[in-house]
């Protein structure tokens, strides 16, 4: 039994690398331990970009976080990412509700509910009374 868990162990270490990082690099901060307002569905899964301060050890690195956050600056590896060039990010953008100044109408019924298998979005169909 001990042999088939050395075994295990070295075949998953093989193929499994923690990522490192640089110091000049930027990263984003997962949101998934992190005390925020907005219910979990509407949060986004990370936030960012934070330049790296320093690396603690092999899998921990400080951040350098804006005077806001009053949280410690260390995180695990697991809980960083990369940021790709490619990736748009909308500096210090506030995620909240997104509210019309008056309504528009009343919904009296839905009609139908459509989830849609590729997309975490759903759609609904609904029968209004304008005001």
């Amino acid at each position: 039994m001990l042999y088939a868990k050395q075994v295990q162990k070295v075949r998953y270490d093989a193929g499994r690398r923690d990522p490192e990082f640089s110091t000049v690099e930027v990263v984003l901060l997962s949101t998934t331990n992190l005390p925020l307002r907005d219910p979990k569905p509407f949060r986004p899964r990370y936030i960012g970009p934070f330049k790296v301060a320093r690396k603690v050890n092999a899998v921990a690195y400080t951040r350098t976080l804006p005077a806001e956050m009053d949280m410690h600056p260390t995180f695990h590896v697991s809980l960083l990412r990369k940021l790709q060039e490619s990736t748009i990010m909308l500096p210090n953008a506030q995620f909240g509700h997104f509210t019309t100044e008056s309504p528009t109408g009343i919904i009296t019924s839905v009609l139908r509910h459509r989830l849609k298998p590729d997309t975490p979005a759903s759609t609904w169909f609904t029968l209004m009374e304008k005001l």
